[in-house]
């Protein structure tokens, strides 16, 4: 086991715990989500609305990189597909994650950014009445598998190109 220290906070009139997240130049606000099954994090988060033919253009790239997808049905009974990104050096509060793995969504009605149960069921973790959700550790194993991940670099630079187009 790794040790973290990441604190999930509740924020004021937002339902949750949220952990403020940082990957480079890109940041993000992670639900802490025991409810959804993998790390998800939307498009938009990074670089906000997208028309939807730059997404189409997008996800023709990514297929044709065949980077590992997997679709999934949100609580409303939507659908959509997730990418399978590996980001280096995952910015949790203080914490350095080396090999963080997430779903990018490219084509979404709304804008979502889950820490899911892939990443939870790896740490031990406690929650205190009224308190924050801290993650004290990590098992090593959740380092292991990357097979048919992109990593975030190549990634921004896909969305980077077609959004230069």
């Amino acid at each position: 086991m790794t040790k973290l220290g990441i604190h999930a906070k509740k924020q004021k009139g937002v339902p949750g715990y949220w952990i403020v997240a940082k990957s480079g130049s890109l940041g993000v606000q992670l639900k802490f989500d025991t409810g959804a099954i993998n790390t998800v994090i939307s498009s938009e988060v990074y670089y906000g609305s997208i028309s939807d033919d730059v997404q189409k253009k997008i996800v023709s790239s990514l297929d044709l990189r065949k980077v590992k997808k997997k679709e999934f049905t949100s609580a409303s009974g939507g659908t959509f597909v997730g990418y399978l990104v590996s980001a280096n050096n995952f910015r949790m509060g203080d914490v350095i994650i080396p090999a963080f793995r997430y779903y990018m969504i490219i084509e979404n009605k709304r804008t979502v950014a889950l820490l899911g149960e892939d990443f939870i069921d790896a740490c031990r973790y406690e929650h205190d009445s009224y308190g924050d959700v801290v993650i004290h550790e990590i098992d090593e194993k959740y380092f292991e598998d990357s097979e048919g991940t992109i990593s975030e670099e190549d990634m921004i630079s896909v969305i980077d190109e077609i959004l230069a187009e």
